[in-house]
């Protein structure tokens, strides 16, 4: 039981930073995928407009 508490103190302190830095930095990649996949797919369908 103790190190479970250990273990769950240890996970929020040290894992929570870095756990919302990581989710960050993987929000932030996964919304330049979509912008770079709406422009790709919008300029496919440009060239097929001309």
């Amino acid at each position: 039981m103790n190190r479970f508490d250990h273990h769950v103190e240890l996970t929020s302190t040290v894992g929570s930073d870095f756990h919302w830095k990581v989710m960050y930095n993987i929000s932030i990649m996964a919304n330049i995928a979509i912008l770079i996949l709406l422009f790709i797919i919008i300029f496919m369908n440009y060239d097929n407009f001309i």
